[in-house]
């Protein structure tokens, strides 16, 4: 109840620090609670894209919602909420949210794995929807986002797309293939890539059989194209990774320090969020594959540099599969410098701070967490209070959340 109190007395400030305050809040019960939220995701979203577009200067803090929500929620899900609100005949969003929402989109396909399933109703009536935007001489400011989206899902999934342009006019279809054709990648740089994806699919459907010669060769010209300064070719490599990690990971035990690395490096200085999601995605498998000392190993040393932020969402997800008795076991190695974290002058840092203390929570309850907390103040403690609220009492929070303060 007293938590709720504190939510109230939000309306007290100004809307700028009301804003910033609820943010914050946000970001921190969405990455924590997000398993538990997916019917409101639709309505969530449609609310911080009308917010996002209706800014004049949109804020930080939205922005920094708006990604945890892209980086939280499963991709899939997030794609049919999207068309679903793209496409819904009770909505007539000013051109603003479309231009917000078509660029949300635009990231969030772009992050999206190769050849994921279009072969939706609700996809296939946004895409309708865009392109009669994209005719509209209304909406002439959004016409080069409309494009981008587009292509952004022919290069999805070309076969998919095909079929759902099947069932349009000519003239979209001739416009659509006309911009594949425009943006068609260099050719050295499009056989890397190929060869990537190929590779990727072979490991997901288990045809790739020769591990025993081919494992290492693979994994160095993974780290090769991992120090090579092209965002595409990485995010293929990375989810490359991902996938030989899920099928090999026994194979990893010589490299694994090394691979955790080879990857936290390749993100320290990069700022494209679609990349950043691949690498989290895979980090979060690495620590969940590889032995639990070799993560923790790796991850005290950097704990203080660049990487800080990709090892904490690692962290995090290790912390969130181990059992009660190995994180009680481990957490005089893992708390102490995790608490440190917060004073981090980067606030992405501090917010994946609060994410993996609220999963140490979550795990063993705040009794055993409380000593390594002592020397935080007052008011980043209350960020984990979070973890004491029952499933119904968060969901009556993310409604409030979500309905009363995006108006």
């Amino acid at each position: 109840m007293l938590f709720f109190v504190e939510f109230a007395a939000f309306g007290q400030l100004v809307p700028l620090q009301l804003m910033s305050i609820v943010m914050d809040i946000l970001n921190v019960f969405v990455s924590s609670y997000h398993d538990n939220l997916g019917e409101w995701l639709q309505f969530l979203l449609l609310r911080l894209l009308h917010k996002s577009g209706i800014e004049i200067l949109p804020t930080q803090p939205l922005n920094m919602a708006l990604k945890a929500v892209r980086t939280t929620f499963r991709p899939e899900l997030q794609l049919i909420a999207i068309c679903k609100n793209i496409q819904d005949p009770i909505q007539t969003p000013p051109v603003k949210v479309k231009g917000a929402t078509l660029n949300y989109l635009h990231e969030l396909l772009q992050g999206m794995e190769q050849g994921a399933s279009l072969s939706r109703d609700e996809v296939r009536a946004a895409v309708h929807k865009i392109f009669q935007w994209m005719e509209d001489p209304k909406n002439v400011s959004i016409k080069v986002a409309c494009e981008r989206v587009i292509y952004d899902f022919f290069s999805l999934n070309t076969a998919d797309f095909s079929t759902i342009l099947s069932s349009y006019p000519p003239q979209w279809r001739e416009f659509a293939y006309s911009l594949l054709k425009k943006n068609k990648p260099r050719s050295v740089r499009n056989e890397q890539n190929h060869a990537l994806q190929t590779l990727q699919q072979m490991v997901s459907e288990g045809s790739l059989t020769t591990w025993e010669e081919n494992f290492k060769p693979i994994i160095l010209h993974i780290f090769n194209v991992l120090a090579v300064n092209d965002i595409t070719l990485k995010r293929s490599a990375l989810k490359l990774l991902t996938k030989i990690c899920v099928a090999q990971a026994t194979k990893f035990y010589d490299l694994a320090e090394m691979t955790l690395f080879k990857v936290l490096d390749s993100i320290s200085e990069e700022e494209n969020p679609q990349l950043l999601n691949v690498a989290d995605e895979c980090l979060r498998t690495l620590a969940t594959h590889f032995p639990l000392h070799v993560v923790i190993r790796a991850t005290k040393p950097i704990i203080n540099d660049n990487r800080v932020g990709p090892a904490l969402k690692m962290l995090t997800r290790l912390i969130e599969s181990l059992d009660v008795e190995e994180l009680t076991a481990r957490l005089p190695e893992i708390a102490p410098g995790v608490v440190n974290c917060y004073s981090n002058p980067q606030s992405s840092v501090r917010k994946s701070t609060v994410f993996c203390l609220v999963a140490m929570v979550n795990k063993l309850g705040r009794e055993p967490v409380n000593p390594y907390l002592a020397p935080l103040s007052n008011s980043k403690v209350s960020f984990i209070t979070f973890s004491d609220c029952s499933t119904h009492k968060l969901k009556l929070l993310f409604t409030l959340v979500t309905v009363g303060l995006f108006y």
